[in-house]
């Protein structure tokens, strides 16, 4: 059997089986610079298609999160190369802030304005430095050498401009008014600073005295009684006077609004009605008792916010500490009063010196009750669960409190712009995240621009700008505007908005023709990562294990679409599909011929079908690619390679590959060619290093002179003439398995090569029919034993064990002696030579 190796083609390649990844990236990373990809993939810069990086924090090594997020882009940046235009991608950071404050401050050195500035600047420069290199790892191209930082002189310069511009025309202003306020930062914050969890917190049932009755009032806010100055009600709803239940105080009766009784009685509040049918005009110019400051008197206001549903009918009014009574206060000129100082402690009144918050709880709320059951306005108290505002840095609650600061006059821009029209130019992805963004556009109230903090660029006066002001003017180092924005959708709250406030103001426009938004990474369970679960997946530790194009493959192959699942078990999987493909790619490679094939024979049925279905399936595979569903795609052609080009095609053509010769064997050799040059160039943009490490190994007519992947441009397959149809053929293959399986279980036939094919149609035997089934041969009904039969697409055939021997040379039973008819004229041919 020995004597035959020499006379057959088996595949020959240095491509090794292993691909070495985690040492073999950082080599082909290199020279890639070494060869300046980044400016040929700019091209000669012609419409470029430009992918604007929203910038990460400079604090830090690289989380999951900016590994899914900088991949995504490198797909997007790189397939448009590879589809052959000028790209432009321009990494960038956000410098300034709280994080590098905290770092600077935690040295305990005292430093004088100008030295903490410089140490922000340095410590920020050395985190870009090692972010950049982290994301190179990954194998991201981008234009490195000339990356934005907020912190740059040309960037904090823009911003100053075109502050002062805004100043100018008008769209920013000065005011006292509430704002989310950090007091263990002691500053001001943005809603994108914001995130709401879960608090248990106390609520109470009070009484504000006036001399035509008591008034009822529900709070969830106790510790912003010192701060009322007024009651609230609907001038749309009814009152009533109510007798109030086991009352601490010797009034018994307090006026609530009607449509409130019956969940005041059922909660055992009230008892009765005896007086009903009163509206607001009945309170208009009447006052009531401030329930701690019992010297004071509070008005009656109407507001259109108080309703019914829950409560009293009665709001008491704090403007100093709440947006809505901040605007009652606007519109009856009451005064805004602010007890809690920076720090969150009371700093005027009885409370001076106490703190309203201790891990977390209001730790002024009892005091204030125990004041009010001594005054005897206390009525009752209930525990309650609401979602509450948290500073995302300090993990801290924050409070709202009214002080000088500068606003971005949002209403002013509204009444600019049609907000909805201006969003319907953009594309967006999903869908429904345009009304997502609408709808937080069109409600969001006046944004606070100003940060009571050292690092940052300087406001007009004491301050800093908001670090959400900087990266929401980043599109003003483009060249053109950015055909997409990608990033995680919690930018909804952030970047993309930031982004469109300020671009419509100073260009009016918006500055993203698209908007692409991805979910989060969880763990397995889809749990929100945490060290203190220990669920925490560094993208680091996976480079270190598999290597970038694992991370690459996950990313490419999960719909992060929504929250993306990640565990060393998904990895596992991410790295056997990954060397499914690559396996597949070295046999391709494997089998292409030294010298330039230059076939223009006749092409086999199973070539036909292939080359048909292939461009088919990478055409959905590009279009996918285009939309930026990169896991549509991926999903679509690990089918396609799994099933229809190694499970059938290469499976049935490897006899004409190995053992055949002239256009029998050229013709496969000629399709798989085609095949290989298509799918290269087309994963190129998603396994980079995968594919410059196949195109190394080529044979170099097929290189064609061209140096490296990044030469290359994807070419669409073409369609082939249909002559025969095998489609139809594929459910007969697949009926053909099903019955083979079942007879392996019931007789000693266990390879498809110790049967043949018969057909009882002769006329539906077709070219390498034998081949496409995987049998020793196919002919029409014989007279011969049958192990089984069975029908298929209204076809009938028999699985018949073949009589003859087994070839030497190519295992197939059609052998009369040591070699079949073909075997032996090719070896006496292979002889002669």
């Amino acid at each position: 059997m020995n004597s035959y190796k020499d006379t057959v083609f088996l595949p020959s390649t240095k491509m090794p089986i292993n691909a070495n990844l985690v040492q073999n990236e950082q080599k082909i990373y290199k020279e890639w610079e070494e060869n300046h990809v980044y400016k040929r993939m700019k091209r000669d810069g012609k419409n470029p298609f430009v992918l604007h990086d929203g910038p990460p924090y400079a604090n830090g090594d690289i989380h999951i999160g900016h590994a899914l997020n900088k991949i995504l882009k490198d797909f997007v940046v790189k397939f448009n190369y590879f589809s052959g235009r000028s790209v432009e991608f321009v990494p960038g950071w956000d410098c300034h802030g709280l994080p590098i404050e905290q770092k600077i401050l935690s040295s305990k050195v005292k430093l004088n304005p100008e030295e903490f500035s410089a140490a922000c600047r340095e410590y920020a420069s050395g985190q870009i430095n090692l972010q950049k290199s982290q994301f190179k790892s990954l194998g991201i191209i981008a234009d490195w050498e000339n990356n934005y930082e907020t912190m740059s002189p040309f960037y904090e310069k823009m911003i100053s401009d075109n502050l002062q511009k805004l100043f100018e025309d008008k769209f920013i202003f000065k005011r006292k008014k509430p704002v989310f306020w950090s007091w263990a930062f002691q500053t001001a914050l943005a809603e994108a600073e914001v995130e709401y969890k879960e608090k248990t917190d106390e609520s109470l049932y009070l009484v504000f005295r006036s001399s035509i009755g008591n008034v009822l009032v529900w709070t969830t806010t106790p510790w912003t009684l010192p701060a009322n100055v007024a009651i609230a009600m609907n001038p749309n709803l009814k009152y009533c006077l109510a007798t109030l239940k086991n009352p601490h105080n010797s009034e018994s009766a307090c006026w609530i609004a009607e449509d409130c009784f019956e969940e005041l009685k059922r909660k055992g509040i009230v008892d009765d009605i005896f007086l009903e049918s009163f509206s607001y005009e009945h309170f208009k110019n009447e006052h009531s008792q401030h329930p701690i400051y019992l010297d004071q008197q509070v008005p009656f206001v109407a507001a259109d916010f108080v309703t019914a549903d829950k409560g009293t009918g009665f709001v008491h009014i704090a403007p100093g500490h709440g947006e809505e009574d901040y605007l009652v206060a606007l519109k009856n000129n009451l005064p805004i009063v602010v007890p809690v100082g920076p720090d969150g402690f009371f700093i005027e009144g009885k409370y001076k010196g106490i703190h309203i918050f201790e891990k977390g709880s209001f730790v002024s709320n009892p005091k204030i009750i125990e004041d009010l059951k001594e005054t005897g306005n206390f009525v009752c108290s209930e525990t309650i669960n609401h979602s509450y505002p948290y500073c995302s840095r300090s993990n801290t609650p924050l409070i709202f409190r009214a002080t000088e600061q500068w606003f971005l006059d949002l209403d002013k821009i509204r009444n600019s712009f049609d907000l909805s029209k201006e969003l319907d130019k953009v594309e967006f992805y999903p869908e429904n995240s345009k009304n997502r963004l609408l709808s937080m556009v069109q409600n969001r109230p006046d944004w606070c621009i100003s940060r009571q903090r050292l690092w940052g660029v300087p406001l007009f006066d004491n301050g800093v700008l908001d670090v959400w002001f900087d990266s929401g003017l980043s599109w003003g180092i483009l060249s053109n505007q950015a055909d997409l924005y990608f990033e995680g959708n919690d930018q909804h709250r952030g970047w993309f908005q930031s982004s469109f406030w300020l671009s419509l103001a100073l260009q009016g426009k918006l500055p993203y023709k698209k908007v692409f938004t991805h979910g989060f990474v969880v763990d397995g369970n889809r749990e929100k990562m945490s060290k203190s679960k220990g669920n925490v997946v560094s993208p680091l530790n996976v480079l270190k294990k598999y290597g970038a194009e694992i991370l690459r493959y996950w990313v490419a192959s999960t719909d992060y679409t929504k929250d993306v699942q990640v565990s060393d078990e998904i990895l596992k999987r991410a790295s056997d599909g990954y060397k499914k493909l690559r396996n597949t790619l070295r046999f391709l490679v494997s089998n292409m011929p030294n010298e330039k094939l230059d076939f223009k024979g006749q092409l086999f049925p199973a070539d036909v079908w292939i080359l048909n279905k292939s461009k088919e399936v990478l055409d959905f595979v590009y279009d996918s690619f285009s939309k930026q569903l990169y896991f549509s795609g991926i999903q679509k052609l690990s089918e396609y390679i799994n099933s229809d080009l190694s499970g059938i095609y290469i499976s049935s053509c490897k006899d004409r590959l190995y053992c055949s010769s002239g256009e029998h064997r050229e013709s496969a050799v000629f399709v798989l060619s085609k095949i290989l040059e298509s799918i290269v160039t087309l994963i190129a943009p998603l396994f980079t290093y995968t594919a410059q490490e196949v195109f190394g190994y080529l044979p170099e007519w097929m290189k064609e002179g061209k140096k490296d992947i990044f030469d290359l441009v994807y070419v669409p397959l073409s369609s082939v003439e249909v002559k025969f149809d095998l489609n139809v053929w594929k459910k007969i293959l697949s009926d053909f398995h099903l019955e083979f399986d079942k007879l392996k279980t019931t007789s000693e036939i266990k390879e498809t090569l110790e049967v043949q094919l018969e057909f009882e149609k002769e006329e539906d035997i077709f070219e390498f029919s034998s081949d496409w089934f995987g049998v020793s041969r196919t002919i029409a009904f014989s007279e011969k034993d049958f192990l089984c039969e069975f029908s298929s697409e209204g076809r009938k055939f028999k699985i018949v064990k073949s009589s003859l021997k087994k070839c030497e040379r190519c295992w197939k039973r059609n052998a009369e002696n040591v070699l079949c008819q073909r075997c032996e004229f090719l070896t006496q041919i292979k002889e002669k030579e």
